[in-house]
């Protein structure tokens, strides 16, 4: 579609008008500032978009960091129970024919011999509990989750350490093993008191979003090494202590989706969180 003869595309060809564009020198001067400010803009929003993405950066590489640090912990941990569960089973089969052989002993002399043949059996009984709790750790058993009351289950267990205040507003219901929980919160009671003699020890249960929470609380001497390092095998703080108890813990509470969490408690003594997935709604 060309313009007539002697047309150029934007009006007549020479000889005729012209379409002509100008700009006063205020359009003009208001133009060559708007290019600064463009500039300075488009600036801002590069180092801007370029702080997200270092923030993002880093806080992959932090995530990163700290999945690479669990998986190295969990590969030690487990290079533990594997050597501790070798060697359980290794003592077993003599000593089971050491403690036989002082039963016969205990059973068939009297006098001094009977009460050291008597020793012999109770220290072999106090190895196969440490070796029992051993094989524990290193190969839990599979949890078999069903729906729980907490507050229901912690009432039947906490009178054997009393005293103790219960604190439950409502039921707190999760979905975990029964037996596992069991033992978890009887390890936990039982490890405060130790620490606890005599005070009242609190035991608070609450939902937090989507996981049902028991604290057990004590006044005791706190926490002496890292709450982390608590949680390795044989690291004690207990005269009697075997380093075993909060190992077996945190190992029973992960094979069900769950944790165990230790700090110090405001005002003295310390604080044992156990985290669970929580069942319906909140």
């Amino acid at each position: 579609m060309g313009g007539g003869p002697g047309q150029g595309p934007f009006g007549p060809g020479p000889g005729g008008p012209r379409m002509r564009l100008s700009l006063t020198p205020a359009e003009a001067l208001g133009r060559t500032r708007v290019l600064p400010r463009l500039l300075v803009l488009g600036a801002g929003a590069s180092a801007a978009g370029l702080l997200v993405l270092a923030f993002l950066a880093a806080r992959g590489l932090s995530e990163r960091q700290r999945r690479l640090a669990l998986e190295a912990e969990r590969q030690r941990l487990d290079a533990v129970a594997l050597a501790g569960a070798g060697l359980a089973h290794r003592i077993r089969n003599p000593l089971g024919a050491i403690k036989g052989t002082a039963q016969l002993l205990a059973s068939a002399t009297t006098g001094p011999e009977r009460e050291r043949a008597s020793r012999i059996v109770e220290a072999s009984e106090r190895i196969e509990r440490l070796v029992s709790r051993l094989l524990a750790f290193a190969r839990p058993p599979e949890a078999q989750p069903e729906r729980l009351d907490l507050s229901a289950l912690a009432s039947g267990i906490v009178p054997a350490y009393a005293p103790v205040r219960l604190v439950s507003p409502a039921p707190v219901e999760a979905e975990a093993d029964r037996e596992h929980v069991t033992s978890v919160l009887e390890e936990l009671l039982a490890n405060a008191r130790a620490f606890d003699p005599e005070g009242e020890l609190l035991v608070d249960l609450r939902r937090e979003g989507d996981l049902a929470v028991v604290e057990v609380c004590d006044r005791g001497p706190g926490l002496s090494v890292d709450a982390e390092k608590a949680f390795d095998p044989y690291v004690t703080t207990r005269a009697d202590g075997t380093g075993l108890g909060l190992p077996i813990v945190r190992s029973l509470a992960r094979a069900g989706n769950g944790d165990v969490l230790l700090r110090p408690r405001e005002g003295g003594g310390c604080v044992a969180a156990l985290f669970l997935p929580s069942a319906g709604k909140g």
